[in-house]
């Protein structure tokens, strides 16, 4: 058969300007191809369908269902059927998109003219067209007449009422109950467990897993903590031993005296005294030498005894 397709690109917040034309009387060949867009986004249809409404130039309606051809890009189709095309002149269309019976969004009116066909032998009478309703009333009638097939069945005997020994469908659901009840608790009772389980499987062994699972966590992470501290201690105790004590450097001399063993490479000395010669200089006690058993302290200049302490740090 026949058919035209008009393409339309159509953005539900502008002004249709497309001029569309049809020819009075057509039948099962004229169809509008339409995208559907939102200030240039393409609407997804996914789960909606799409209906069109018209009103003729003699103002009877119609109002049928569209096909959803494309729904990521918003695309979808509508017949122009012969009751549609039934008046020449000019024919407003609006556009609509629905989720289940909630209309959600429409188009601006937009005009389609019906050029007038000459030949009248075959003129449709024009009449008010609801596809749509037809639709509708059908669904409603399918859904009484499945309301019906319950009501009449509901509270006979089954199979199912059967193993309840039961001779209604509320007797059956009664002994559900009953029976669901029972194993509800059983399969509570055997979740929850004892407080002495100490295997997992149920709230009380998984809970003893845990806390066995954390002290275990808990010891090992202190122990680390304990170590890595001393460690740390250790490094900054770098000390192995000080010597300290008091001694007089005669005048003009050096004084020698023994000290625990120490590795002198590793040590440190510090002397603390000071005196002055018969001509008024400054005179301070100097280390002269270290041994592993001696220290020797020896005076900056002559004329005086000097009283110093001191220390001798070894260290690691």
């Amino acid at each position: 058969m026949a058919q035209t397709y008009n393409r339309l690109l159509i953005d539900v917040n502008q002004k249709i300007n497309n001029i569309v034309t049809a020819k009075q009387n057509d039948t099962a060949s004229r169809f509008l191809d339409v995208s559907l867009y939102s200030n240039g986004v393409p609407i997804n249809l996914t789960g909606h369908s799409v209906k069109i409404y018209f009103k003729k130039p003699d103002s009877t309606e119609v109002f049928t269902e569209g096909e959803v051809t494309d729904a990521t890009t918003g695309r979808c189709q509508f017949e122009l059927t012969s009751q549609t095309l039934a008046v020449y002149g000019d024919l407003k269309a609006e556009i609509t998109i629905w989720n289940g019976s909630t209309e959600v969004l429409s188009t601006q009116t937009f005009t389609i003219c019906v050029l007038e066909m000459l030949r009248s032998d075959n003129a449709i009478e024009s009449t008010n067209e609801f596809g749509v309703l037809v639709t509708l009333f059908q669904s409603i009638q399918n859904s009484l007449e499945l309301m019906n097939v319950i009501k009449t069945n509901f509270g006979e005997a089954g199979e199912k009422a059967a193993e309840y020994e039961a001779t209604t469908f509320w007797e059956m659901l009664e002994g559900l109950a009953d029976k669901t009840e029972e194993a509800i608790q059983l399969d509570v009772s055997g979740k929850i467990g004892e407080p002495t389980d100490t295997t997992g499987g149920t709230v009380f062994g998984n809970m003893a897993v845990a806390k066995i699972g954390i002290e275990s966590t808990v010891n090992a992470h202190v122990t680390d903590e304990i170590t890595d501290l001393q460690t740390h201690i250790d490094g900054l105790s770098n000390i192995k031993s000080i010597q300290r004590g008091v001694v007089t450097v005669n005048n003009g001399g050096t004084t020698t005296f023994t000290i625990s063993s120490v590795n002198p490479a590793k040590c440190q000395v510090v002397l603390n005294g000071m005196g002055k010669t018969s001509g008024g200089d400054i005179c301070v006690p100097y280390l002269f030498s270290l041994t592993e058993t001696f220290l020797t302290i020896k005076l900056s200049s002559d004329g005086a005894n000097v009283t110093t302490s001191y220390q001798v740090i070894e260290f690691n």
